[in-house]
């Protein structure tokens, strides 16, 4: 007989890691309740129904996985969404990390999305973001949310204890973030320079190049002076990240021509 659907998974088993077969089409609700020992769920192709409450009660949990090749779930991070990111349905309640930004293109949060989760302290909801499930908070230490005024879901007083979708917290906007950079000076040929860029916002920088002819970037900053030119303009953009806004700034880069080495025969 073939296993379609997964009702319930042993509370006193030892497994941490559950592969979910792949004839499985959907889970229960409450199906790995107490399941303390998973710290990892993979979940195939197969899967086309996975209702509120499934992974509500994993203390461990840290690991999410989706097949890419499942047609209704996706997974990013260890949090699992819909196929086209724009319901975020389950945090993993075993991450550690004291905040979170939601991804830009969520639209929804399921009541069910950080029910029980204890090791955050603070979210940024995107203005992208319409409709929140009414629990979706419940039974989690989150004490700040981090919310543009502009969002439709705004109160109309931020603050500090401010009752937000059944949870108290403060409620704060981001913060702008300023990009400082520090003007360079190169000579042809030099390679893996450290373009010095600091920020308090941790999010991802990218660079851009005005002339790839004078002045070229990789993906982590290191500049190649390829060609001599004065005041190449180099775009620095960094994406916002839970707490601070995005950012871009611009810096000038020189490039001069290197004192050439005579050797003799």
């Amino acid at each position: 007989k073939q296993i379609t659907k997964l009702i319930a998974y042993p509370i006193n088993s030892i497994l941490s890691v559950i592969n979910i077969p792949n004839t499985v089409t959907s889970i229960t609700p409450y199906a790995f309740y107490n399941a303390t020992n998973i710290t990892t769920i993979m979940i195939p192709e197969s899967v086309t129904y996975i209702p509120s409450h499934t992974f509500s009660y994993i203390n461990n949990l840290s690991v999410l996985e989706v097949d890419a090749d499942n047609n209704n779930y996706m997974s990013e991070s260890n949090v699992l969404f819909n196929k086209d990111k724009t319901e975020l349905l389950k945090y993993s309640m075993g991450l550690t990390s004291a905040s979170y930004l939601v991804p830009l293109t969520v639209t929804s949060i399921s009541s069910d999305a950080f029910r029980y989760v204890t090791h955050l302290s603070a979210i940024r909801i995107m203005d992208s973001v319409t409709h929140i499930g009414v629990n979706a908070f419940l039974y989690t230490h989150i004490t700040t949310i981090i919310m543009s005024s502009t969002n439709s879901l705004s109160v109309t007083s931020p603050g500090s204890n401010v009752l937000f979708y059944g949870k108290s917290v403060n409620i704060i906007e981001p913060l702008p973030s300023i990009i400082t950079y520090q003007e360079i000076n190169g000579t042809v040929g030099e390679i893996n320079v450290s373009l010095i860029v600091t920020n308090s916002s941790t999010g991802s920088f990218t660079y851009s190049s005005a002339d790839d002819d004078i002045v070229t970037l990789s993906s982590d900053g290191l500049i190649s002076f390829n060609g001599i030119g004065n005041g190449v303009i180099v775009t620095i953009n960094q994406s916002n990240d839970a707490y601070y806004e995005s950012s871009t700034g611009t810096v000038l880069i020189n490039v001069g021509q290197g004192t050439p080495i005579i050797t003799s025969q």
